[in-house]
């Protein structure tokens, strides 16, 4: 078989030096240049025909002759017997239905992954985490949300004493091992809203309280936060948007590493929306809390859109709506129970 021209590189310096390749009866490679190094071609790694680019063929110290004769290559590989799997591959890349059957192959995939993968993903490791996992999570969060965007409450202390009452009635009906406590907060920036961290602790915004027109509308809020709580949409929401990391606990099992992942807690709380399953989820859970008590869910309903109405005419001055996104669809299922 007569050479393989190409380029060799000694693999110490970038600079490469015109040489023709040859390969013995005894299966040695050798080149023109006596000067280059001969070796047995099982010691090299000869790359597979992929379209038009150079193929390279990598000696054991790390130096390697790279050749565009990919015809030649592929000789040689069947002399030695090696030449069907790099055909398959080329043959595969080289047709443009298989390229397009791939890609439609890796898009799908790549939808059903962020669809259902990795939500299902978070919400098995949300669940296989200990309650106390959340509860450090939780007040790490309250901290810096007193820091960077709530204020002290300025309600009356009749009214945070009455609200107070209701919750404490609520929460000794959660699951136990969450720390539930309420704080009044005003605001601020994020206006008339209510958060649920994943400890347990709900932060119900005096702007929310003010706007409620009767008891049963904030305890309606309430119940919708205590199934954030309860279905852990705040730690579920974290690991989903910590993908890669996710990923590394699923794999490795180490769930000590999620306390990096859930560092950004804070901010997804405040500027992100819950998806529309979690709402759903908190939604369903509210519906079924207010009816056992014979409270009508539509006053949650009622409020949301007093909400719209108040964000209509206010721009961005409440913020409830941005994290809790109301539709008809959600007004529908709390008015009909559906």
């Amino acid at each position: 078989m007569s050479g393989i021209a190409g380029t060799f590189y000694d693999g110490r310096t970038s600079r490469g030096r015109p040489a023709v390749l040859h390969l013995g009866r005894d299966g040695v490679v050798w080149f023109d240049d006596a000067a280059l190094p001969r070796a047995s071609i099982r010691e090299l790694r000869i790359s597979e025909r992929i379209g038009n680019i150079p193929r390279a063929f990598v000696f054991p110290d790390g130096a390697r002759f790279e050749t565009p004769d990919n015809d030649a290559v592929d000789r040689l590989l069947a002399a030695l017997g090696r030449a069907r799997a790099p055909r398959f591959l080329y043959a595969l890349e080289s047709r443009a239905r298989y390229i397009l059957l791939a890609l439609a192959v890796v898009v799908a995939f790549s939808w059903a992954l962020v669809r259902f993968g990795i939500p299902e993903a978070a919400r098995a490791v949300a669940f296989a985490l200990p309650v106390e996992t959340n509860a450090a999570i939780g007040a790490s969060t309250l901290e810096l949300l007193d820091r960077a965007v709530l204020r002290p409450s300025a309600l009356e202390a009749e009214t945070r004493e009455r609200l107070a009452g209701h919750f404490a009635r609520m929460a000794a009906e959660q699951p136990q091992g969450f720390s539930y406590t309420l704080h009044f907060r005003s605001g601020g920036r994020i206006g008339a809203n209510a958060l649920a961290l994943p400890s347990g602790a709900i932060v119900l915004t005096d702007e929310l309280v003010q706007l409620a027109q009767r008891d049963e509308e904030v305890i309606a809020v309430l119940a919708h936060e205590f199934g954030h709580v309860a279905h852990r949409h705040g730690l579920r929401r974290a690991l989903q948007s910590s993908a890669m990391g996710l990923l590394a606990v699923l794999l490795t099992g180490d769930v000590s590493s999620t306390s990096a992942m859930v560092a950004a807690l804070p901010t997804l709380l405040v500027e992100a929306q819950y998806s529309q399953a979690f709402e759903r989820e908190a939604d369903r859970y509210a519906y079924e809390y207010l009816t056992r008590r014979g409270i009508e869910p539509a006053h949650f309903a009622n409020l949301m859109e007093r909400l719209e109405q108040r964000r209509r005419g206010a721009g961005g001055a409440l913020a409830y709506l941005s994290s809790h996104p109301p539709t008809a669809e959600r007004l529908r299922r709390l008015r009909g129970g559906s």
